[in-house]
């Protein structure tokens, strides 16, 4: 429904337009200089989308790796979302289940990625 009213490549600065300071990774399709500027300049929103290979500037190979980390995340976290919370099947139909049932699976969702992180600096692990 979202893309029959915006190109992919146009919502970028919509969506971003409450965020400042922020880094922001895109996939290829965000890949406008205008756009990457645009936003440095008006809101300083770092905007890393991946490069296409026919492309002069590059990101460094460390780089590379992190945006490409960041994508595998994303990507597996929309289809855990969708295949195994069901996400997109909340089961209410009044706005005041709706709130508490999405925010349970995300959180349920979430809490293995806040523990792995935490865990290792509390038990020096």
């Amino acid at each position: 429904m979202f893309s029959d009213f915006f190109h992919n490549l146009e919502p970028a600065p919509f969506v971003l337009e409450e965020y400042e300071g922020v880094v922001v990774i895109g996939d290829k399709g965000c890949d406008h200089a205008d756009s990457e500027q645009e936003l440095r300049r008006q809101r300083n929103v770092d905007l890393r989308p991946l490069r296409r290979t026919n492309q002069k500037h590059q990101w460094t190979e460390s780089m590379l790796a992190v945006l490409y980390k960041a994508r595998r995340w994303a990507e597996n976290g929309g289809s855990i979302l969708t295949t195994v919370c069901h996400i997109e099947h909340p089961g209410s139909r009044f706005w005041s289940g709706l709130v508490p049932c999405t925010t349970t699976k995300l959180l349920a969702f979430t809490m293995p990625f806040v523990l792995t992180a935490v865990l290792p600096t509390i038990f020096g692990n």
